[in-house]
């Protein structure tokens, strides 16, 4: 049996909507006996703003964000190639170039999508959906779903730590390989040999400068993965904050939600035994009137009979 996936609408509606639609379409499903179904619909959560608004990009702006997905692809290659010539510099720094437009298209787009449904994000929601974006790209999972509009929660940035030594980076010469002589210019004078303790000296030593500079190139390597992995620990911490309390106001929202549309169903009740009650107290008004007519003509009847007496 095939698991159950979840119709289109929940991830259009907007997240004011969402609730009433999720618990119409588990009543529905359970209905129909479908109780595994109906249970999986209701266990999901509302989707935050900065996701919903992601996930209407597929819907709305397909082709911008199959292009935002194509340069990513572009950009994986070119820190894949392993090369580190001028041309391979040249295409990373155009890929990443691309990709950085195309986010900035998204990004307008998002903007217009929210403007469009009268609704309003937050800096701290505007950057979650920023990220979304960054992070869905480069995740095969979550990418499927970024392309399909059907993420569920935002996302955790990735571990960039094996990408580094992907960036194409300056030339550095190989420890222990020595340069190639240059040869004199024509009609030069000739260059008299050193002697041959003088030469292994120059060769050992600028096989030294060679690895010292390799060495450094290292090092800096070395620190900018380590500046990287704190930022990135820094940015899961907050991420993880974030998500924390987007989950408790989603509750707080959904418990409210719950409490409005109770209130409403009690109103609606009151309402009705108000119309009731005044269509009785109409009724008991027409009666009294019958009533009272009628003792006033019996009055009357009354009165002509004493009167013959």
């Amino acid at each position: 049996m095939s698991a159950f996936v979840p119709p289109d609408e929940l991830y259009r509606v907007p997240p004011t909507e969402f609730v009433a639609h999720r618990d119409r379409l588990a009543a529905e499903l359970k209905k129909a006996g479908k109780k595994d179904d109906a249970a999986a619909v209701k266990g999901m959560t509302k989707p935050p703003l900065s996701v919903w608004v992601v996930n209407q990009l597929a819907r709305q702006a397909q082709e911008d964000l199959e292009a935002y997905l194509a340069t990513g692809d572009r950009l994986a290659a070119a820190q894949g190639s392993g090369a580190s010539s001028d041309v391979a510099r040249k295409e990373f720094q155009a890929a990443a170039a691309a990709q950085k437009e195309a986010l900035e298209r998204l990004v307008h787009r998002m903007n217009a999508i929210l403007d469009g449904a009268k609704l309003t994000a937050s800096r701290d929601v505007s950057e979650r959906a920023t990220n979304n974006l960054r992070w869905g790209a480069l995740d095969p999972e979550a990418r499927s779903s970024l392309a399909a509009g059907r993420l569920h929660t935002d996302l955790e940035p990735p571990d960039f730590s094996a990408l580094v030594g992907l960036i194409p980076l300056k030339d550095v010469p190989a420890s222990g390989k020595a340069a190639p002589a240059s040869k004199p210019a024509p009609g030069s004078a000739a260059v008299r040999s050193p002697p041959a303790h003088n030469a292994t000296a120059a060769i050992a030593s600028a096989g030294d400068r060679k690895a010292a500079a390799a060495e450094r190139h290292a090092r800096e390597i070395a620190e900018k993965s380590r500046e990287l992995s704190d930022e990135l620990a820094e940015l899961k911490a907050r991420n993880r904050q974030l998500d924390s309390e987007a989950g408790r106001i989603g509750r707080e929202a959904e418990r409210a939600e719950t409490s409005v549309k109770r209130l409403r169903e009690e109103l609606a009740d009151a309402e009705r035994a108000l119309t009731e009650a005044r269509a009785r107290w109409k009724k008991h008004e027409t009666e009294l009137a019958q009533v009272t007519s009628r003792r006033a003509v019996l009055d009357t009847q009354l009165a002509a009979l004493e009167k013959d007496e």
